[in-house]
């Protein structure tokens, strides 16, 4: 289980899928757990928000043996602009799957407060089956009023720098877009470099996300953009990725609502 980072959207619900709540009568169990590592430290002790997330990270280590506990992550697996060049990590409980960890920072200092928790986010590239998911947490990359396409900034930056250096190290087949999707992230050289044939955004129109700007970036005339925001029949918002071989040596790769699929 990785939680990328320390706000309530990106680790609540596992409170109840692991019983901590003590309503799950039969929880789910976590063989690993990473963690980015930054306790919110910019907000005060007292803050609810702070509070309840180290409370949870301590449920965490009750739980997982601490040869598993990954907090802060860096320490078992150290970003790619430490490692140089980029180490891929793999897990006995996941054959066939390479992770790389491209950021993650325990001690974030750039920008507000907001900024600093996000860009705690850890990022990671997962290749499954010679697929390429680059998972984004809520780092970001502009500021949020500078207008598009947006210079890189913040982790964005630290990210195309690490893609200079390894080229196509950011070239991705799907997207989890940053900051669901919010005007703080997606500079245009982001995207450009990461080059996603999908791009999905988790999104609640709740918090007015994502951007209609933001997303007119990504929308290139080919680019398949699913949007959890978007309404769903029976408030199905699941989105689905799924690996399928169309051949002895070849796969191929379709990302789209459960129900599409189930149709």
């Amino acid at each position: 289980m990785i939680v990328t980072y320390g706000d309530t959207d990106h680790w609540k619900g596992l409170t109840r899928l692991l019983g901590f709540d003590g309503t799950e009568d039969d929880p789910f169990t976590v063989s690993e757990y990473w963690d980015a590592g930054y306790n919110r430290d910019c907000n005060a002790p007292t803050q609810g928000g702070r509070v309840n997330y180290l409370k949870f990270v301590a449920d965490m280590k009750d739980t997982v043996s601490p040869e598993r506990f990954h907090r802060p992550l860096a320490d078992a697996h150290a970003p790619a602009s430490v490692t140089t060049p980029p180490q891929a990590v793999t897990l006995d409980s996941l054959p066939g799957v390479e992770i790389t960890v491209l950021h993650t920072d325990a001690n974030p200092t750039q920008g507000s407060c907001s900024y600093k928790i996000n860009n705690a986010s850890i990022v990671l590239m997962i290749e499954i089956e010679g697929f390429r998911f680059l998972f984004t947490g809520d780092a970001n990359g502009k500021e949020r009023a500078e207008p598009s396409p947006g210079t890189p900034g913040h982790v964005e930056a630290d990210l195309l720098a690490l893609h200079t250096a390894h080229p196509g190290l950011l070239k991705a087949d799907v997207l989890k877009v940053p900051h669901h999707g919010s005007e703080t992230a997606s500079t245009q050289s982001f995207i450009d470099a990461v080059e996603p044939a999908f791009a999905i955004i988790s999104a609640s129109t709740k918090h007015h996300l994502p951007k209609s700007t933001a997303v007119a970036r990504y929308d290139d005339g080919q680019r398949v953009i699913l949007q959890t925001d978007v309404n769903r029949k029976n408030d199905n918002d699941h989105i689905l990725c799924v690996i399928s071989p169309i051949s002895d040596t070849e796969n191929e790769l379709e990302c789209n609502f459960e129900d599409v699929f189930n149709q």
